[in-house]
């Protein structure tokens, strides 16, 4: 009977383990993660560079400023995250801060929902210094969340 048990406590304990690696623990997502670079239009340009990545509740941006020779760019973010719905992007989040080189600016949007639509983050730019002073508008690559 002790033989039959730890049989049984074995299978048991691969089944379990079958589960957890070949089928998830059910949080995970398959793992996102882009890298969209654009030359940035200042002093002088430079190219730079949003990173997007996601979780199962979060999508995660950083915006990195670039150099040319001794000139380095910085400016003031606003970030949009969007989702393509009805035959439009509308704004489900948004965020801002500074970034400049050497100081990436990182956003976390936090629960956002999976609806299996396309998605981005728009990126528009501003002085560093005039928060009112627009420069220009870049957008992350497109995934589907």
């Amino acid at each position: 009977m002790k033989r039959v048990n730890h049989l049984m406590t074995l299978v048991l304990a691969g089944v379990m383990a079958f589960g957890l690696v070949f089928i998830g623990s059910g949080q995970s997502a398959k793992a996102v993660s882009k890298t969209t670079s654009f030359t940035f239009h200042a002093t002088v340009e430079s190219k730079s560079y949003i990173h997007t990545s996601e979780n199962y509740k979060n999508v995660y941006t950083t915006v990195e400023m670039g150099r040319t020779g001794t000139w380095e760019s910085a400016a003031y973010c606003k970030l949009y995250l969007q989702r393509y719905t009805n035959g439009s992007w509308k704004t489900i989040d948004t965020a801002s801060g500074n970034a400049s080189y050497g100081r990436k600016l990182n956003v976390t949007f936090t629960n956002i929902a999976k609806k299996s639509a396309s998605t981005r983050v728009k990126l528009k730019l501003y002085n560093n210094w005039d928060h009112s002073d627009y420069m220009q508008t870049v957008y992350s690559s497109k995934w589907t969340r």
